[in-house]
């Protein structure tokens, strides 16, 4: 199971970094979470660079898509062109944010999702 770990200028550094971690922490070749930024890096909110680990249509092939949070994730809803390369059957935008799945677990139906995803590979 690949995994794109969504994340943008402007991110939140706990939602991109926790959600790839714990993924990649369980060390099995066949499950792998992936940084995935529109540019080939990216600052977050604190000035942290990052750099993507793939491009921006990884996400149309993997298996799930997390999206962190941070202070553009309401301007990313509103640009065409990135929304038009990401092209993620599915989602929708909900009040122009998109949902993400959070560590701590704020949206329960959203991390229930998550655990139906990758729960076989835990």
């Amino acid at each position: 199971m690949r995994i794109a770990v969504l994340t943008f200028e402007g991110f939140n550094e706990l939602d991109s970094f926790i959600a790839a971690a714990m993924v990649n922490r369980v060390k099995q070749p066949e499950l792998r979470a992936l940084i995935v930024c529109p540019a080939e890096r990216v600052a977050s909110m604190n000035g942290v660079v990052v750099h993507s680990q793939a491009p921006l249509s990884f996400p149309r092939e993997a298996d799930a898509v997390i999206v962190g949070s941070g202070a553009g994730t309401r301007e990313l809803v509103r640009n065409p062109q990135i929304m038009g390369e990401l092209r993620l059957a599915g989602w929708k935008a909900a009040d122009s944010v998109l949902h993400y799945v959070a560590p701590v677990g704020e949206k329960p139906q959203y991390v229930e999702r998550a655990r139906a995803a990758i729960g076989p590979y835990l």
